[in-house]
Parts: structure tokens; sequence; C-alpha cells
């Protein structure tokens, strides 16, 4: 068994203290992504998951791991997928882009101010909260891309193979079938958990 050395800011801690003692005026359902393609992949993945534990709430459903091409860019390093379900999610969707961006930077990722894609050490997309529909500045639900990408949809439809679209109105089926991606994903059967 491995374990992740992870290190949590104190202000972190607190946030999550502060976070608990309010879980119960938030209760829906959050699908998030996750990707690693540098270093100790796996390692990297499970690090992630046990900061989502902490900060934002009880994994209930985790794909098996999914290697895949680089989307969007070219790289000679693959990518470590997975996707997760939080059927109670500790906070309210407004807070979630501040606590992912913090455990991103927590597990090393430093994100460059360019619009293009590049290797990471680990990237968390928030997919879906609770079908809800959202465009802001700081959030857009669901992913803008998320039907665009197959390394997102196959452990998606691993783990919810019922799941639908919110705004397109598409279930997973139908999104794979559609989906312009021709990168290679391939099924690692391991584990994240």
């Amino acid at each position: 068994m491995r374990f992740c050395f992870c290190k949590i800011t104190h202000s972190f801690a607190f946030e999550n203290r502060f976070l608990h003692n309010f879980a119960h005026f938030f209760s829906t359902m959050l699908i998030l992504g996750f990707g690693s393609n540098i270093g100790d992949k796996l390692n990297n993945l499970r690090c992630a998951y046990q900061f989502v534990r902490q900060f934002v709430g009880y994994i209930d459903l985790s794909s098996t791991i999914w290697e895949t091409e680089p989307w969007g860019y070219v790289s000679h390093n693959t990518f470590f997928n997975t996707v997760c379900v939080i059927e109670k999610p500790l906070v309210s969707v407004f807070l979630l882009p501040d606590i992912i961006e913090q455990i991103e930077k927590n597990l090393g990722r430093i994100k460059q101010q360019s619009s293009t894609y590049e290797d990471r050490i680990i990237d968390i997309d928030i997919l879906d909260f609770d079908n809800l529909i959202i465009e802001t500045n700081h959030l857009t639900l669901p992913h803008p891309k998320l039907h665009l990408r197959k390394f997102v949809l196959f452990p998606l439809k691993e783990i919810m193979p019922t799941w639908k679209h919110p705004l397109l109105k598409a279930g997973i089926e139908e999104l794979i079938r559609q989906c312009p991606d021709t990168t290679i994903v391939h099924n690692t059967g391991y584990a994240v958990l």
C-alpha cells in the first residue's frame, strides 16, 4: 500500500473546520474529474483524493484509472484520469472552485498564465454539481468541455452509465458516440481507492 505525503496549510485546515460546521446546508451530488501526467501519477491521484475527502466530502463512487493521450496539446507523457462522485459535498458550489484550486496548489500545481494546455502534476475539474447550469467568470457548469473529452466520458460512463448532460440533455452513450475526440483511452484496471 502506498501512502500520500501531502502538506496542508494551516489556513486551509481552518477553512475546512468552518465548512464542516455548515455541511448540513449543502446536500447534493458533485462529479469531479482528475488527471495527472507528471511524476508518480498514481500517487498524485491518491493525494488528490485524500484532499478531496478531507475538504470536499466523502467519495461515494470512483472510476478505475484510464490512461490517455494528452488532449489539446502534444506531450510524450500520458495521463492517468479518473472520475469520482460525491453524493453529499461539504461545500457549496460557489466555494468549490477556490477549494479545488487550493488542493491543486497544495499538491504542487503551478498554473501558467498562458491559455495553452501543458503537462501537470494534478488537474481537478468540476464536471457537474447537481445538474446545475451556471456560467460566471469563476465557474461554468456543466464543465464546458466535458462532452468533448473521451478521458472524461469513459470513466464517467463506468460509474454513472445513466447520467445525462444537464445542458445538452444527452445520455453518456450518445455523448460518447458524438464525441469528436480522437485520442486513445485505455482502462488500466487500477483503482485510486
